[in-house]
């Protein structure tokens, strides 16, 4: 599914990708590996730390909520998967 995902994203032209609720990044280094730019964000700075840590050249971010976006560029985001612009 996210090989398909990845394939609709580079057919398309979109620039990053992000995956809400990234978790233990697995699906964030994923989609990496598969060409697109990502980005990882989570609620929980424990998890966003252990992303950096176990992930160094992807980016991820903390978020209070999905409703008060504090990252200033556009991104389409689904929540537990990655999304386009």
């Amino acid at each position: 599914m996210l090989a398909a995902f990845a394939e609709f994203v580079r057919a398309g032209g979109a620039g990053r990708v992000a995956e809400l609720g990234c978790g233990t990044g697995r699906v964030a280094a994923h989609l990496r590996d598969l060409e697109l730019d990502v980005l990882g964000v989570d609620l929980s700075p424990v998890m966003i730390d252990l992303d950096r840590q176990a992930h160094p050249d992807l980016r991820f971010e903390k978020v209070a909520s999905a409703y008060r976006w504090p990252i200033d560029e556009p991104l389409g985001v689904l929540p537990d998967l990655a999304a386009h612009e």
